[in-house]
């Protein structure tokens, strides 16, 4: 029971502050909410003399941006930052570092810049090191998770890989929507894990 209640506990503080956090922003990006402010269109990137756009979402965009340029680790990116202690977390969430990859490559055509190309590229790259080949059905599947194998992966690597130059984009496009297709039952719906009746 006790574990209920902290369980119960730790989602009250998580929604706290995640509402925290929503008004903060919505308070500095619509000052018309709260006092007025402008926003600092230089915040944290001084050092790094990038002039962020005159319009709030674009200066949204590109400080969202930022974020991840500044989360990157030998491998990709981190998957979270604790602000108030200053440090990385040491876990990981794929299909989530996923969805931020594609988000990386939308921005590098999107802004035009080639640090994100860059970002972009050692995403894929430490992906594509978990790339598997179904010889019997020809499609590739990721087993970036050692036993749960995801059709989200390849969902997103296909997103990811379309907003790129990506040597071998051509295959792996193909043989990773194989494995969507090879997923797809005869109602249309999907199984979404591979060789699993997991739903």
């Amino acid at each position: 029971m006790k574990t209920k209640q902290k369980r119960c506990l730790s989602k009250r503080i998580a929604i706290l502050i995640v509402l925290i956090v929503i008004f903060i922003l919505l308070i500095k990006y619509f000052p018309g909410i709260g006092e007025e402010s402008d926003i600092d269109e230089t915040n944290g990137a001084n050092e790094q003399n990038i002039e962020f756009s005159d319009d709030k979402y674009i200066t949204a965009i590109q400080q969202g941006g930022e974020w991840f340029l500044n989360n990157q680790n030998d491998e990709f990116i981190y998957y979270e930052y604790y602000p108030f202690e200053q440090r990385h977390s040491t876990t990981s969430h794929a299909l989530r570092e996923m969805g931020a990859l594609w988000s990386i490559s939308k921005l590098s055509n999107y802004l035009d810049d080639e640090r994100y190309v860059n970002l972009a590229n050692n995403g894929i790259k430490y992906f594509e090191e978990t790339f598997a080949y179904n010889e019997e059905n020809d499609f590739l599947y990721v087993t970036v998770t050692s036993s749960k194998f995801k059709l989200g992966y390849n969902a997103f690597m296909i997103l990811s890989l379309l907003e790129t130059d990506y040597h071998q984009k051509d295959y792996y496009l193909e043989k990773l929507a194989n494995g969507i297709v090879y997923m797809q039952n005869d109602d249309g719906s999907l199984n979404t894990f591979f060789f699993s009746n997991r739903s």
